[in-house]
């Protein structure tokens, strides 16, 4: 995956999503859900996506922000 990434901040990204991704589940989903500039930048070069369908997205994204 390193090798498809282009720009300054890409590997940086890519080390954090390798860290969050050995995290417990709970801490994850903190992780995933951080605010911020940093918690948008993570989630714009995140390793999961095509692992969900469209629908499976929009449910977790409806539970994360009823929270």
């Amino acid at each position: 995956m390193r090798a498809k990434l282009h720009g300054p901040g890409a590997d940086r990204w890519l080390t954090d999503w390798a860290t969050i991704l050995r995290l417990p589940p709970e801490r994850m989903v903190e992780a995933f859900l951080i605010g911020g500039d940093e918690g948008e930048d993570l989630r714009q070069v995140s390793p999961l996506l095509g692992i969900v369908s469209e629908d499976e997205r929009n449910a977790a994204l409806n539970r994360a922000y009823s929270r």
